[in-house]
């Protein structure tokens, strides 16, 4: 490391004890220290004529927070996009805005309805194309008219597989009830290109259930 090619950085230098013949030497070392780090993600060549695209963004890392970091939301500053780990899910983005609420900006949405009295059936919804790779990491069931006298039972198929290995992990509505959710699947990674598919296994023997809603929530 000789001084001028920017590897070190020592701001306890130049001193007032520093010979005037090593200012060229200092300068060099500041500029190319400079630009070495920034240029790491900014467009920051070692020489150009005009300004051209310079200083501005080639890509955006981000550090690992173990939490939301609420203490950088001070004064002007607003919104923060950081990255963390949530559970065995691997790493997220997140948005965290002024009032402290934290937002995945990682997770995706996909579901299906069923317009209607609900009838058993194999691939009874549209296909949904995956748009990225990540995990499943809840199911949730809901329905505008309740099943009565026995379940209405859901099976989701990614790439034709059912993501659940035995039928009773799959999304059951109880008789009577208009709402249910699990958040256990034999298959949880998934990959883009795939696809969802739902079965209708099973309706209520006395009122079958109607107008049901199956959502999918990856991250």
């Amino acid at each position: 490391m000789a001084l001028g090619d920017g590897s070190s950085w020592d701001e306890t230098t130049p001193t007032d004890a520093t010979v005037a013949i090593n200012i060229d030497d200092y300068n060099r070392d500041l500029r190319i220290g400079v630009r070495g780090r920034l240029a790491l993600e900014h467009e920051f060549p070692s020489f150009q004529s005009a300004t051209a695209e310079a200083g501005r963004h080639k890509l955006i890392s981000l550090q690992r927070y173990a939490g939301a970091p609420t203490t950088v939301l001070s004064g002007t500053q607003i919104g923060v996009v950081y990255v963390k780990t949530v559970a065995t899910t691997g790493d997220s983005l997140f948005y965290l805005n002024a009032a402290t609420q934290e937002i995945n900006l990682s997770r995706k949405l996909y579901f299906w309805y069923i317009d209607g009295t609900a009838e058993p059936g194999a691939n009874v919804s549209s296909t949904l194309y995956i748009l990225s790779d990540g995990k499943i990491l809840a199911g949730r069931m809901y329905a505008g008219t309740a099943p009565a006298g026995s379940e209405v039972q859901v099976d989701v198929r990614y790439n034709g597989d059912s993501i659940w290995t035995a039928t009773s992990s799959q999304l059951i509505l109880a008789a009577g009830s208009t709402s249910t959710g699990v958040t256990s699947f034999v298959t949880t990674n998934i990959t883009a290109g795939g696809t969802f598919v739902i079965d209708v296994d099973k309706t209520g023997t006395d009122t079958p259930g109607g107008n049901l809603t199956v959502m999918l929530e990856v991250g």
